[in-house]
């Protein structure tokens, strides 16, 4: 059977040139890209590391409190292996997890849990800008005595120049 090529080296088939019907429906279908079941599942919600308690125990799980920031709204649980993402410690000894945006999904008995996978693959390097920048405001802050948000705003007013 005849191939003609397209100028992204995917051969075309011919119809009225020796291919069948079903050739070229199995062309077609191999182009379609990737299935559904394939993609990856998109999160619950993304908690903000800096909205959620300190890391706590139920029995042998680890899991944080997240307070959405909705007026009525309770906080809500969620499941994960946190002290894998700890970053410090609180007063009292329990793991505090870095101000990071975690992909939250539900698992089969309707728990919400850190969705590991997505996050390793999309986390750490999410915000790096913005964590580097606010790094930069803190570490300014404590060596003159200002607070961090004049800082960052002075940050920000000489980045964007004179106006």
């Amino acid at each position: 059977m005849p191939g003609y090529f397209t100028g992204v080296n995917k051969p075309i088939i011919k119809f009225n040139e020796g291919g069948s019907m079903e050739e070229m429906m199995r062309s077609m279908q191999m182009d379609k890209g990737p299935s559904q079941s394939d993609q990856p599942k998109e999160p619950e919600f993304r908690m903000t590391g800096q909205e959620a308690s300190s890391v706590m125990m139920d029995g042998d799980r680890e899991y944080v409190m997240y307070d959405p920031g909705v007026p009525g709204q309770d906080p809500i649980k969620v499941y994960g292996n946190w002290n894998e993402y700890a970053v410090d410690r609180d007063e009292n000894g329990n793991d505090l997890i870095a101000d990071e945006d975690y992909p939250i999904t539900k698992n089969e008995n309707g728990e919400y849990v850190l969705d590991e996978a997505l996050y390793e693959a999309t986390g750490p390097n999410r915000n790096a800008d913005e964590r580097m920048v606010a790094g930069k405001a803190r570490k300014e802050a404590k060596s003159t005595g200002q607070s961090g948000t004049s800082v960052l705003l002075d940050m920000l007013n000489k980045r964007r120049g004179p106006r």
